[in-house]
């Protein structure tokens, strides 16, 4: 079963009724009341408390938008048909809406009449921002409704559904309803700060008109009548209906407010407002109140009077359905009947109910919004107004989440692209740079004899001939097998190997190649290092400690000259340095100083350190490029350090 909560925030009063079950049968499972907070403009925290105390559920709700917050038009628009109407309904609505600009509102309708191939609906436009209040409201209190219903319909579509707009005369002998009204009835909605009157005419909604006066209207006179405050006057009246709440401070006359009526209290040199304790009041007179609630009753008349005048083709309504809590006012009814001359009867919602939860208790008129909001909710109604459009739309979680998550999907899309790019760049860097065979494009477009490709990168001298021109490698790898069957297969074997098993196919093919040389030959000499190697090995050593140092940044190396004489009377070994920074290369020396100095210990040769001492001396500043400042260093090679390799035992 579905539960579904009907929610009517009303400027003193929050009601909630939460309805179970189906469309065509349904139970009214919970109804609460809560008074608002005396001059509050925020609901949240009533709101929040409301759904804390009653335990109604939040994530199924309808909101009932107040009247009074709208502008009503009925409008003729060229179409037919509710989906083409609403997709030209703002722009038509602009030249009759004068009061706000039609970017700030939301404008929503319903048919009445169609008349050949143009339709009058009733058209309500509400502010943006009085909606964002509502939905402020609901989210403080963990509840995002689907719709903002319009309290005028969903009060004509619940009453339909009831059948208060069916003929009592044409029940059949199964006691079903078998014809409607077509004559009018007015729906007065009678609240705290205004009244609606209603038009229905064969069981629809024809048009409606807000008063911007209610109840408030009777206290103020209520409050001039005794010489009391207004605040004072509401909580005596509510004690004297036996609704013992706080009451808020009664806001100015609004528009609207019944002729003849008296200036406010702080225009007649009276006492200004000030709070007052809870359930403080005066006892009233009954007679006084009946003749303020008379006196109420013939300005409403009077309004009634203009609103159906001002509507061609209603003629005299025959009936009038009271709805809201003003019709608990004593005598109200019977002397709005009396005054009217039209029969008079309370609209009754939740009376009309099919089944009510036992624990409930007694129905209170004031909750029929509530009820019918409920009812739309659950679909027992038929659709009418919604007032989430626009970027105020319901969008359930994941619609929330769709947009950012589109987003970051597509971001993350054009991030893995651009890293592909790279990567794919970076392959074949290293591709190019451990050795690869590039095609030459020219070959296949010219039918002239032009090389296939050429050899690129580490490879290049072993596995491919490099002669060009003056050029040659010096490879002996490459000198011995240039042109030799060897040649071809190691080429084969390179360029079938995968991009980073090239090198380690190149390490294999030349063991095997000196196995079968030795082999061939009867002779396996050891490969011993070159003259001087040593002392290369040395600095090196020394330069990749100071390539360690996080204080050291980059530097460059680009002179060396070592001299290994046999005599060993001229043995040294310089190189230049350069470091980034035109104001910090000194501070980067006196660190690279320090490694230099500490290769002077224990080196990589069996002998010790081929270095005896170190000096250095400035060069020159730079002025292109990122190294600006230069030092040379000369190593002196020590005399007794032997730089040769040992002789072989056989020679």
């Amino acid at each position: 079963m579905t539960k579904v909560t009907g929610i009517d925030i009303g400027r003193a009063w929050i009601h909630l009724v939460e309805v179970d079950g189906s469309a065509r049968k349904y139970t009214v499972s919970k109804i609460f009341s809560i008074p608002r907070d005396p001059g509050s403009a925020d609901a949240g925290t009533d709101l929040s408390r409301a759904f804390e105390e009653s335990g109604a559920v939040r994530n199924r709700a309808l909101l009932a938008v107040p009247g009074n917050l709208c502008t009503f038009r009925n409008m003729d628009i060229p179409f037919k048909g509710i989906d083409a109407i609403r997709k030209v309904l703002k722009f038509e609505a602009e030249s009759v809406i004068h009061s706000h600009a039609i970017d700030d509102i939301i404008v929503d309708c319903v048919p009445v009449y169609e008349r050949g191939n143009s339709t009058e609906v009733f058209m309500a436009a509400c502010p943006k921002d009085e909606l964002r209040l509502g939905m402020k409201a609901l989210k403080q209190a963990g509840v995002d409704v689907e719709i903002f219903d319009l309290d005028v319909t969903l009060l004509v579509n619940a009453a339909a559904r009831l059948g208060h707009f069916r003929n009592e005369d044409g029940a059949g002998e199964d006691g079903k309803t078998e014809t409607i009204d077509e004559k009018s009835q007015v729906i007065i909605g009678l609240g705290s700060e205004s009244t609606t009157l209603i038009l229905v005419k064969g069981g629809k909604l024809l048009t409606a008109r807000v008063l911007r006066w209610g109840v408030d209207h009777l206290v103020r006179s209520l409050a001039r009548e005794l010489n009391i405050q207004p605040s004072l006057a509401r909580a005596s009246l509510d004690h004297y209906l036996g609704l013992d709440v706080p009451s808020p401070v009664l806001a100015d006359a609004a528009e609207g407010e019944p002729e003849g009526q008296v200036e406010q209290a702080s225009e007649a040199g009276e006492e200004p407002e000030v709070p007052i304790e809870a359930f403080e009041h005066r006892e009233i007179d009954p007679a006084v109140l009946q003749a303020q609630v008379r006196a109420l009753i013939q300005s409403l008349v009077r309004e009634l009077t203009r609103f159906l005048a001002g509507t061609k083709g209603v003629g005299d309504p025959t009936k009038l359905l009271i709805s809201g809590g003003g019709g608990l006012l004593p005598g109200f009814m019977d002397c709005l009947e009396e005054e009217s001359g039209v029969p008079v009867e309370a609209l009754d919602l939740l009376g009309c109910c099919q089944d009510v939860a036992p624990e409930i208790g007694e129905l209170e008129p004031q909750l029929d919004l509530a009820f019918a909001t409920a009812l739309a909710g659950l679909g027992a109604t038929e659709p009418s107004m919604n007032f989430r459009a626009e970027d105020l739309a319901f969008k359930r979680k994941f619609e929330q989440l769709k947009f950012p998550l589109a987003t970051l999907v597509l971001a993350g899309a054009i991030a893995l692209f651009f890293l592909n790019i790279l990567n794919v760049k970076a392959l074949n860097e290293i591709e190019s740079s451990m050795g690869v065979w590039i095609e030459n494009p020219r070959a296949r477009k010219s039918g002239k004899k032009l090389p296939s490709g050429y050899a690129k990168g580490l490879l290049a001298h072993y596995a491919y001939s490099t002669k060009r021109g003056k050029y040659q490698s010096n490879s002996r790898v490459g000198q011995v097998l240039q042109g030799t069957k060897q040649q071809r297969e190691l080429q084969n074997k390179l360029m079938n190997a995968g991009r980073f098993d090239r090198i380690a196919t190149l390490r294999t093919f030349l063991r095997n190649q000196k196995t079968a040389q030795g082999k061939a030959t009867g002779y396996i000499p050891e490969i011993k290092l070159e003259s001087g190697v040593a002392v290369w090995q040395a600095f090196s050593e020394a330069v990749v400690s100071a390539q360690q140092d996080p204080e050291l940044k980059r530097f460059i190396i680009p002179e060396l000259d070592l001299l290994v004489s046999p005599s060993k009377k001229a043995r040294y070994f310089k190189f230049t340095i350069a470091f980034q920074g035109r104001e910090e290369f000194r501070q980067q020396n006196a660190i690279f100083e320090k490694h230099m100095k500490a290769a002077l210990g224990t080196g990589i040769s069996k002998n010790g350190s081929p270095f005896e001492s170190v000096e250095f001396k400035f060069g020159k500043i730079l002025e292109e490029g990122i190294y600006k400042g230069s030092y040379t260093y000369e190593f002196k090679i020590k005399p007794t350090f032997d730089v040769f390799q040992p002789l072989n035992p056989g020679k």
